[in-house]
């Protein structure tokens, strides 16, 4: 065991970036998306600067954004006012695997779960492709990176 205190991070600019570039790819660079951030804090902003940078020079329109806590009843709950307020939306961006969950939830209730792409990240081993929504597409992983790095910093002790 390394005496050393050791930190690992997810890459959290890098989860904002492949979020937004699987959906411009799933769009065709255009179309109108929802997304369902996290908590008010650094992480989050990452996530959602980089991601709003790719794709701001696109012909994709964010309809909205709200914190939906980390949570799968909160991303329930934002979700279906989203599907309320929006009768036309493409893609959602979830920026947490439990969010992603309330937004399935939320579109199934909805009889709206083949209309739109959905994008969660974490790699959540519950939203693997079995139990997705037809339409629901990539989870950015971040758990395969970690555990590498926790295995690469452990064998150089």
């Amino acid at each position: 065991m390394p005496s050393t205190p050791r930190y690992v991070a997810g890459d959290n600019p890098g989860m904002g970036k492949i979020a937004a570039q699987y959906l411009i790819q799933k769009l065709g660079g255009k179309g109108n998306i929802v997304v369902l951030r996290g908590l008010p804090t650094v992480i989050d902003n990452q996530r959602f600067d980089t991601f709003m940078g790719l794709v701001k020079d696109t012909q994709i329109k964010v309809l909205d954004s709200k914190y939906a806590n980390w949570n799968r009843d909160d991303g329930f709950k934002v979700m279906q006012d989203f599907l309320t307020r929006f009768p036309h939306i493409d893609a959602v961006w979830a920026q947490d695997d439990d969010i992603a969950l309330g937004v399935l939830d939320a579109m199934r209730q909805a009889k709206r779960d083949k209309e739109m792409w959905v994008v969660g990240g974490g790699g959540r081993p519950k939203t693997s492709p079995p139990s997705r929504s037809a339409r629901a597409g990539l989870g950015v992983w971040q758990r395969f990176a970690t555990k590498w790095a926790i295995v690469f910093t452990n064998s150089s002790q």
